[in-house]
C-alpha cells in the first residue's frame, strides 16, 4: 500500500507539473476517439476473508491482483467520455483436498478532462461510475465433476459472488507516438501510466449463482488503489484554423 501511495503521489506531481508547463489554450482539435488495452495491479483489503480462511484451515490470499482490460473514449474538446472494463485474474488457496479460487471484474462509465497536452504527451483526470463483482469458487482440489454424477447429486463445489456499485477517481499520463500527421487529422500510438482509486460504498452480501443469499459471509469489497500500464491508439480531428497553419 505504501508503494502504491508513492506512485499515486508521483503521478499527481508529474501531472501537476505538466499542467503548469503546458499551454492553457484549448487543444487544437474538435473531437476524436481513443481505445486502449490495460495491464494493471489492483490492491484490495482481504483481511476479513483471510481471517475466515485461516479459521477453516486455508492459507491466506495475497491482497494484490493482476488485471487485464481495456476501454474506449470519445474526445469533445477537453472533455472525454467513454467506458472501460477490467478482469481481475484468478488467485487460489489450497488445503488438503479443498481449494478456493477468487476472481472478479469491474466496469465503469468514465467522464474526464484533458488537463494538458503537447505533441509528445497528454495528461488527464477522470471519474467513473460503475459496478463490479468478486466470484469465489470452493471445490475439491483436483476434482473434475462428473456430468451424470452432478445430475444425480449436485455436490462437490459452490460458486459464490459479492459486489456492488463502484466509484473511481484516476489520473493518467500518456506518451504520444505519432503515426499519422495530416492537415486535419492526427493519429498516435499511446503508451500510458494511470493510477486510480476505486471505492465500493456499503457492505455487500454474498450470494450463490442463483441469487440465494449466504449469511455470515466476510466483508469483501472492490475498494482499493490500482496502477495500470496502457497501450492504445487515438485519432484526433483538427480545427480548420489550426489545420490551415503552415
Amino acid at each position: 500500500m505504501g508503494q502504491t501511495a508513492l506512485l499515486i503521489a508521483g503521478l499527481l506531481l508529474m501531472t501537476g507539473a505538466a499542467a503548469g508547463t503546458g499551454s492553457h489554450q484549448p487543444p487544437p482539435f474538435q473531437r476524436g476517439g481513443a481505445g486502449f488495452l490495460a495491464l494493471g495491479l489492483e490492491w484490495t483489503d482481504l483481511e476479513d476473508l483471510n481471517r475466515t480462511f485461516r479459521r477453516t484451515g486455508f492459507p491466506p490470499l495475497e491482497e494484490r491482483f493482476v488485471s487485464l482490460g481495456g476501454g474506449v473514449w470519445t474526445f469533445l474538446g477537453r472533455v472525454l467520455i467513454g467506458g472501460e472494463g477490467h478482469g481481475i485474474l484468478d488467485q487460489r488457496t489450497t488445503v488438503g483436498r479443498r481449494e478456493a479460487h477468487i476472481t472478479g471484474f469491474q466496469g465503469f462509465f468514465d467522464l474526464g478532462y484533458l488537463i494538458a497536452r503537447s505533441p509528445a504527451w497528454q495528461a488527464y483526470g477522470l471519474i467513473g461510475l460503475g459496478g463490479g463483482r468478486w466470484f469465489l469458487r470452493i471445490q475439491e482440489s483436483g476434482r473434475l465433476p462428473d456430468f451424470r454424477g452432478l445430475l444425480r447429486w449436485p455436490e462437490g463445489s459452490a460458486r459464490l459472488m459479492t459486489g456492488g456499485v463502484l466509484l473511481q477517481a484516476a489520473v493518467g499520463l500518456d506518451v504520444r507516438l505519432p503515426v499519422v500527421r495530416r492537415p486535419r487529422y492526427q493519429g498516435d500510438f499511446l503508451l500510458g501510466l494511470r493510477v486510480s482509486y476505486v471505492w465500493q460504498p456499503g457492505e455487500a452480501g454474498w450470494r450463490l449463482d442463483d441469487g440465494t443469499p449466504i449469511v455470515g459471509g466476510p466483508d469483501v469489497r472492490l475498494t482499493g488503489p490500482s496502477v495500470r500500464l496502457t497501450l492504445g491508439w487515438q485519432r484526433l480531428r483538427m480545427r480548420r484554423s489550426e489545420a490551415s497553419r503552415p
